[in-house]
């Protein structure tokens, strides 16, 4: 008796893990989790759905600079998502255009481990709100897609700019 119990758990336990990798790898569209939001990205079209409060954007949106092992470097917008799972404090990195995880790791007390992104080094992360102030594009609540529009025609420009005046 006891080993059939056992038995039917496990297969009970593969059929869960069998559905949830059908569920996520077979529809047509993927989400990022960040406090208790979510956004959905699709597959099969550039459709973004999701929304930000300007708090969550001040908190967990940022434009990193980061830099590989080999010395190439990039900026992106991305969503950083920090949570608590069994003991261990989990952060994420988030594209915010692709959704893409670029860094994610967990740490307890002074240890570090790496899922991803252990070859990346964040040089720098900046807040929005500065320049959602100087814009003057504060408000309750914005759409991914403004975030996203605002950092290519706002924010970038003024990066880039930034750069080229450092290399002279």
């Amino acid at each position: 008796m006891k080993n059939n119990c056992i038995k039917n758990l496990k297969v009970v336990g593969a059929s869960f893990c069998l559905g949830a990798v059908l569920l996520t790898g077979c529809g047509d569209s993927y989400g990022v989790n960040y406090g208790q939001n979510f956004i959905t990205y699709h597959k099969n079209s550039d459709e973004i759905k999701g929304t930000f409060s300007y708090e969550d954007l001040v908190n967990d949106v940022k434009i990193c600079s980061f830099q590989q092992e080999d010395g190439k470097s990039y900026r992106l917008c991305v969503i950083i998502n920090n949570h608590n799972a069994l003991g261990y404090d989990v952060t994420t990195y988030y594209d915010i255009k692709t959704g893409a995880s670029i860094i994610g790791y967990r740490e307890k007390q002074d240890e570090r481990v790496y899922v991803r992104g252990e070859d990346l080094e964040i040089v720098a992360e900046i807040n929005l709100d500065n320049y959602l102030l100087k814009e003057n594009f504060v408000k309750k609540e914005y759409t991914v897609n403004e975030i996203i529009q605002f950092y290519e025609e706002k924010i970038l420009p003024t990066l880039e700019e930034n750069d080229k005046e450092l290399v002279k």
